[in-house]
């Protein structure tokens, strides 16, 4: 029997990237993004001004780096802020900590999208086996996902699983990125070291159908693939497959059970 499958991106998905805009409060660092890598990565730099500067530049370059040499460019870049930005100390059970602080911030802050949880908790009640993905550090997504455990918001289950960048902290060196066809090729390998060998990609959800998550996307059954509607994605212009929806649009349809592929 194939196991059931639905893969889920974290930033901009899971959390909301409609809101991607600094906030400042008395008790609360004032962020300036809600994506993880970059937050993650600033927080944790030695010098962060330097450290946004070297990131905004390479942002710049990637829009005429050719698509073949994206995903190189990415893993470059990670690993140079792994090993030149970060401080020294910053290790595995640094970064959770510090994602898992953030996670509270964004909840009291209702960044995170909490009827997308709920679903993927009824996903996980009737044994769909769900993996959460990000092109952030996988350490800061344990962070991300303890914290919410920790709230009793999302269910601590066997069927859950995460996709991150893997890095060796030791020597500060990246092992695995997990952006365009690292992602792919880090949720083959998940799904063998589960032992999960005939299954159905059931549905996945991303906000950037055009390269981070067109990946996943595209491994979703036909009508499978939903692009959670955001700034970025707004206009258009990607695969007439995917269906394009707010996560209140999407759980409203699948309650009514017009979502044939679920």
């Amino acid at each position: 029997m194939k196991k059931r499958i639905q893969l889920f991106d974290v930033d901009g998905t899971l959390t909301s990237s409609e809101k991607d805009e600094p906030f400042a409060s008395s008790n609360l660092l004032a962020y300036k993004t809600f994506a993880f890598w970059p937050l993650l990565s600033s927080l944790l730099a030695k010098k962060p001004c330097f450290f946004e500067s070297e990131a905004a530049q390479w942002n710049k370059l990637m829009e005429t780096t050719p698509e073949t040499q994206k995903d190189r460019s990415s893993f470059d870049m990670m690993e140079r802020t792994v090993r030149e930005f970060l401080y020294h100390y910053v290790n595995a059970e640094y970064m959770s900590k510090k994602a898992e602080e953030i996670t509270n911030n964004f909840l009291i802050h209702n960044v995170i999208q909490l009827n997308a949880i709920q679903y993927i908790n009824e996903c996980l009640d009737n044994g769909i086996i769900c993996i959460l993905t990000t092109g952030s550090y996988l350490d800061g997504l344990k962070g991300f996902v303890n914290a919410l455990i920790k709230k009793n918001i999302l269910r601590n289950s066997k069927n859950l699983l995460l996709n991150g960048a893997e890095v060796n902290w030791a020597n500060k060196t990246l092992i695995r990125a997990n952006v365009g066809k690292y992602k792919t090729e880090n949720l083959f390998n998940t799904l063998k070291e589960n032992n999960i060998e005939e299954y159905a990609v059931q549905a996945a959800f991303g906000d950037d159908p055009y390269i981070n998550d067109k990946a996943i996307l595209e491994l979703a059954l036909p009508n499978g693939g939903f692009v959670i509607k955001c700034k970025k994605n707004v206009l258009g212009g990607f695969n007439p497959q995917f269906k394009h929806c707010t996560w209140q649009e999407f759980i409203q349809q699948h309650k009514l059970g017009v979502l044939s592929c679920l």
